[in-house]
């Protein structure tokens, strides 16, 4: 769906293109999932593995603050990668993105595309300034404030069908919404609120005592179910 509608904003050419960095959702479409990470979009150690298969949510920097804080016992792999492999320890864990590629300019490769700094002038102004409205930016290409709104829109719409998708199979799952890009395009809660700062930069190491408690919900729901 993304894709399909970045090819109608922009290019088709440069959708194809893209299609090498779509990082999938992990882990939500097991029984007994209980806590879906909801962060902001894939970052470079996330999409430029050896092979496409490789690509997992959850890597690098910001996949070793969530192995350490939730379970200092797993492998040394990237947490979205343990999620997919069905790691017994993450059994009842689910990763998914705001957006399913980045939003950053330095995770991508070098692009010839004619329509490349449009898109990602777009998609880094959505990251600074989560669906922002009426941006009056841009001045010198006043015609992408359209772009903008048609980007972040698709971008709304596709994580709306993947999160209706969720809920219909896992009705009680907690969804965690982890940093602003998350809380603004996740603007009507299905649920409790369980916002709590990205997971990166010590964002969960100097939590309220609210949030606290948030996280130490989060982390009994997330440990292996031993009986019926």
């Amino acid at each position: 769906m993304l894709l399909d509608s970045i090819g109608t904003i922009f290019d088709q050419g440069l959708s194809n293109w893209l299609g090498r960095f779509l990082v999938r959702d992990g882990g939500t479409g097991r029984d007994g999932l209980r806590v879906v990470l909801l962060l902001e979009s894939p970052h470079s150690d996330e999409v430029c593995p050896p092979a496409i298969d490789d690509r997992f949510p959850l890597a690098g920097g910001t996949g070793r603050c969530v192995r350490e804080l939730l379970r200092r016992d797993l492998p040394n792999q990237a947490v979205g990668q343990l999620v997919h492999d069905d790691h017994p320890e993450l059994l009842t864990l689910g990763i998914m993105n705001v957006s399913r590629l980045p939003f950053q300019g330095v995770a991508y490769d070098a692009c010839n595309n004619q329509h490349w700094s449009s898109y990602i002038r777009c998609m880094e102004c959505i990251r600074k300034r989560p669906y922002v409205h009426n941006y009056r930016g841009f001045r010198d290409a006043p015609n992408l404030r359209a772009e903008l709104n048609d980007l972040q829109n698709a971008i709304a719409e596709d994580l709306s069908a993947r999160l209706t998708s969720l809920f219909n199979r896992q009705s009680d799952v907690e969804l965690v919404r982890c940093g602003d890009v998350a809380e603004s395009f996740y603007a009507k809660a299905y649920m409790a609120d369980t916002y709590l700062p990205h997971p990166s930069t010590g964002g969960w190491s100097a939590l309220n005592q609210e949030q606290e408690r948030r996280l130490q919900r989060i982390i009994n729901r997330l440990r292996p179910q031993t009986g019926p």
